[in-house]
């Protein structure tokens, strides 16, 4: 179609603007992209099966401009992000350690249930932000991203390592 159309009504596709959060991967850090380092792990590090998929992959990994890690919707893991009075956006290593935490012992439920100072307790607050005037943001991970990263963190802290022996992804969530 010229222009998207819904499958099931036949009816055009209206788009929203929406803000989102993504990653540059074109920002060389230590002198390689983020692009750059995928691009050489699907070419050298990892094992595809059927073979068929690595080329999926490389596509995936090539032709996208930015990652688009946010998504708009009332379920889902969270984006540990504030906003502050000013509008600036919240976030540091060291506050999603401490939200972190607290999801590890409550589950990611508090995220919704729980006010930023509950969920900041052990931030060292290095601004010394007013934790009670902060807003939290209800963006979170497209379940792509989120599924394809999650793993590695699971064997971290399970002591167990990288890389896997074995990692399972479905061909449509090569995008994330």
């Amino acid at each position: 179609h010229s222009y998207p159309h819904d499958g099931r009504s036949k009816t055009p596709v209206i788009f929203r603007s929406t803000e989102q959060w993504f990653i540059a991967v074109d920002v060389e850090v230590d002198g390689a992209s983020l692009r750059k380092q995928a691009l050489d792990a699907t070419a050298n590090d990892i094992d595809f099966y059927p073979p068929r998929s690595q080329n999926r992959m490389r596509g995936m990994v090539d032709s996208r401009p930015d990652w688009c890690l946010s998504r708009q919707r009332a379920w889902g893991l969270p984006i540990p992000a504030f906003q502050d009075a000013n509008g600036n956006i919240v976030m540091s290593a060291s506050s999603v350690l401490a939200i972190a935490s607290v999801i590890r012992e409550e589950g990611s439920d508090a995220w919704f249930t729980k006010e930023p100072a509950e969920l900041l307790v052990s931030w060292d607050n290095p601004d010394n932000l007013d934790l009670n005037s902060l807003t939290k943001l209800y963006d979170i991970f497209d379940v792509w991203f989120e599924s394809g990263t999650s793993w590695h963190t699971v064997m971290q802290q399970r002591g167990l390592g990288y890389p896997s022996d074995l990692y399972l992804e479905g061909g449509d969530q090569h995008r994330g």
